[in-house]
């Protein structure tokens, strides 16, 4: 995965919502002062919808609305699948996810993993911002910033919860073997942690610092504007654009990362590319180096001599070893075969199956897991 998008240059527990893997589910804080920046920002970072963006702060305007209901059926469920999928869409543009398909298993999970008891949540502000979900910017992304519709719940530090959409502080975790409670969301210039620590509204969790720094409230920049990452004022970058120096700039900027086969020198891509060799010979390409990027439906395989892209195995097909190959996304390697990877009421085999991440085989069926009480 690429370097953070905070870098100067020189998605997690299954129900839970631990604060060590946050930042690879599709869930976050929430707060009218953060809402009203990822608003502004996803607009300008290239919205489908401008009135959304301009409204993130507010729990989205009415065209974030009407271009988000098409096909989304105005339910708990419906809408709470239409949320992790557009989170979804952000994390794997920005590199937090090479597949898509990993990230949207926690669907499995709606709609209680948006409205389950303490959660302010609601259907109308939840569908009102799909667009400012979608278009997010990177560095949004990571600093776990969402606009005010996906807002904090109402459960105190310490009581039991199965979702992070319940607490207060956004934040369920496993403090006491698999007993989950509401983790304390720590406050202005308390320390925290970047890229998992969600901290109070308005404040998010400075990598430079490791403090929670106020939510800055000027839009984001564009390409070759400056850009301050590491101190006050804080100014942030549109888009997947990178903050940092450039060969025309020796303060820092806002540039888009080096796609494929482009030169990597500063050892960061434009994800989900990495960086392989150095210097000149750099080159940005997928994660095992084929170049060009292996299309869809293959992947790059490296044995031992040059990189070469083969498909994956399809469902039905050989798996399990080198020769046999990996299966494709949405599959699982059984008894040897490919199949697709059963989901919530499905036959499973053993303690967690073939289940999604966020399911256990419960009785040769997949579940979701039952709250451990706490005691």
């Amino acid at each position: 995965m690429r370097a953070k998008a905070f870098a100067i240059v020189g998605f997690l527990s299954a129900v839970g919502c631990g604060s060590t893997t946050q930042n690879g589910s599709p869930t976050g804080a929430g707060g009218a002062a953060q809402g009203g920046v990822a608003g502004a920002q996803a607009g300008a970072a290239g919205s489908s919808s401008g009135t959304a963006g301009a409204s993130g702060g507010t729990g989205g305007g009415t065209g974030g609305s009407s271009a988000g209901a098409a096909g989304v059926p105005m339910t708990p469920d419906g809408v709470c699948r239409a949320v992790i999928e557009a989170q979804c869409e952000a994390k794997t543009r920005c590199g937090d996810y090479s597949d898509v398909t990993l990230c949207t298993q926690y669907a499995e999970l709606c709609p209680d993993y948006y409205f389950s008891e303490g959660s302010t949540r609601s259907v109308d502000a939840l569908m009102g911002c799909l667009d400012a979900l979608r278009n997010a910017s990177c560095w949004e992304v990571e600093a776990l910033i969402y606009p005010a519709c996906v807002s904090a719940g109402t459960l105190a530090d310490g009581a039991p919860c199965t979702y992070s959409s319940q607490c207060a502080s956004n934040s369920c975790t496993a403090a006491t073997g698999t007993c989950k409670t509401c983790e304390h969301a720590p406050g202005p210039n308390e320390a925290c942690t970047p890229y998992a620590s969600s901290c109070v509204p308005g404040y998010f969790c400075n990598p430079s610092t490791s403090m929670c720094t106020p939510v800055p409230t000027a839009p984001a920049v564009g390409e070759g504007q400056p850009c301050n990452m590491t101190s006050s004022p804080f100014v942030p970058c549109q888009g997947m654009l990178t903050c940092g120096p450039t060969p025309a700039s020796a303060t820092p900027v806002c540039y888009a990362l080096p796609g494929a086969g482009e030169a990597c020198p500063d050892g960061i891509c434009e994800p989900p590319l990495t960086c392989h060799g150095t210097g000149s010979s750099s080159y940005c390409s997928d994660f095992y180096g084929c170049m060009p990027p292996c299309a869809a439906g293959s992947r790059c395989l490296d044995s031992g001599g040059t990189p070469t892209c083969v498909p994956y195995a399809s469902e039905g097909e050989p798996c399990g070893d080198t020769s046999a190959g990996a299966c494709g996304p949405g599959l699982v390697c059984s008894s040897s075969q490919c199949w697709p990877r059963p989901g919530l009421g499905d036959p499973c085999v053993g303690t967690f199956g073939d289940c999604t991440q966020v399911l256990t085989c419960v009785s040769g069926e997949c579940a979701v897991p039952e709250p451990v009480p706490c005691p």
